[in-house]
């Protein structure tokens, strides 16, 4: 009997020891799994701040490629605009009536007496009557491909004074780009 009660104290103790020891996993596995649950609840919120980031910065992406797409359709729409104007331009410069014609090239012919005193004038074939009547001390050279206006040339052929519709015309725009552009489309001038 001594040795059952023995037996029955080891085997108490035993699982007195074995309940404490579950106890204590059981407390530990919880520690364990509330660490693990805060972790994942962390990932879960970073990944989540990531994600919402990640979002703002594509749809900020999309908004600037869009709003780039749009000024570049509104710089094409005022380019061919522009186009328009000045091709509109032109032909209209093409068109003059012979009045409108004679009173430029007598201008021009006074302008260009000043910078080329003698020399050779020439003009588009139409014009030709025009420059004959207002030609003064000028040699008259042979017509020429332009829209309007005279091309003259000093004698020894070193200097060219170009007054044709085309390069005045080219000057003008250049020099008012920036008013006709904001007559055309209401922007401040920069």
């Amino acid at each position: 009997m001594a040795m059952e009660k023995i037996v029955q104290e080891v085997l108490s103790h035993g699982q007195e020891e074995a309940n404490r020891i579950r106890k204590e996993a059981g407390k530990h596995v919880l520690m364990i799994l509330d660490r693990a649950t805060k972790e994942v609840e962390a990932m879960k919120e970073e990944a989540k701040a990531s994600a919402t980031l990640e979002a703002k910065r594509i749809g900020t992406v999309q908004i600037s490629a869009a709003n780039l797409e749009a000024r570049k359709l509104v710089l094409q729409s005022k380019a061919g605009t522009l186009q328009k104007v000045r091709d509109g331009a032109m032909a209209r410069l093409r068109t003059l009536s012979t009045i409108e014609r004679e009173r430029i090239i007598r201008r021009l012919l006074t302008k260009a007496r000043n910078l080329i005193p003698d020399g050779t004038v020439s003009a588009r074939a139409e014009d030709l009557d025009i420059l004959k009547q207002n030609v003064g001390s000028f040699r008259i050279g042979p017509p020429v491909n332009i829209s309007g206006g005279i091309i003259v040339d000093s004698l020894d052929r070193k200097r060219r004074l170009d007054l044709s519709f085309e390069t005045l015309f080219e000057e003008i725009w250049e020099q008012r780009f920036s008013s006709i552009s904001h007559m055309l489309f209401r922007e401040e001038r920069e």
